[in-house]
């Protein structure tokens, strides 16, 4: 047996013959004293970037969802068992055993009238258990689209910084093929063409100089 509520857990002990212990929850945990309910874990993805790279159970998942799931099992389990009850009665009033027993049938007639008053009850309880349960999944259905939400916000910015970063690796590789994948016998041609250019230019230069200074005199 799964023990998804307290009810479940009542039964699976008495099944097993030992001591039933209640479902309770920890209030203590949603005032969070221990400060570890909201701790981020950051990685550094570039220079002076950081992303949060975990979200806390409890920004996903309310501490009170489990206890208004059980609200409604527990009400929808009172409502089955009453009409389990009633089902009994009926087979009881309708069996040759009782038949004839206007005791018997006259308590019959008793405990359905209980019954059925207990079934308009559970039934009302259930109504408006389940009206206010709408309302709260709602809610939490919202919190938890917030942090898909913000999830995919953090993932939209670290796929920016990946494609950033494939793009300045690129280019690096491409400077770092320019500067050495070179042949020497072409470098020297290059720098020697550059030192012929400039020795030749500074050589002109002076001339011009040495001309025009000559003509001012």
């Amino acid at each position: 047996m799964c023990v998804r509520t307290d009810r479940d857990a009542k039964a699976l002990a008495d099944k097993n013959g030992t001591a039933y212990t209640p479902i309770t929850y920890n209030e203590e945990l949603a005032a969070d004293n221990y400060g570890m309910l909201d701790k981020q874990l950051e990685y550094m993805v570039n220079f002076s970037q950081k992303i949060r790279v975990n979200s806390s159970a409890s920004q996903c998942f309310n501490i009170y969802l489990g206890r208004d799931v059980d609200d409604l099992s527990s009400t929808v389990s009172t409502v089955s068992d009453i009409e389990t009850a009633q089902a009994k009665l009926k087979q009881m009033k309708e069996s040759p055993m009782y038949a004839n027993d206007e005791v018997a049938q006259k308590r019959i007639e008793e405990l359905s009238e209980v019954l059925d008053k207990q079934f308009d009850l559970a039934k009302d309880s259930m109504q408006e258990v389940f009206d206010a349960g709408v309302t709260k999944m709602q809610n939490y259905d919202q919190e938890n689209r917030k942090q898909q939400a913000d999830i995919g916000n953090r993932l939209s910015r670290l796929e920016l910084n990946e494609s950033r970063l494939t793009e300045q690796q690129t280019n690096f590789k491409e400077l770092k093929s320019k500067n050495e994948d070179v042949e020497l016998e072409d470098a020297m041609i290059n720098y020697y063409s550059a030192e012929l250019v400039y020795n030749s230019s500074i050589s002109a230069a002076s001339k011009v100089v040495r001309q025009s200074l000559l003509d001012f005199l």
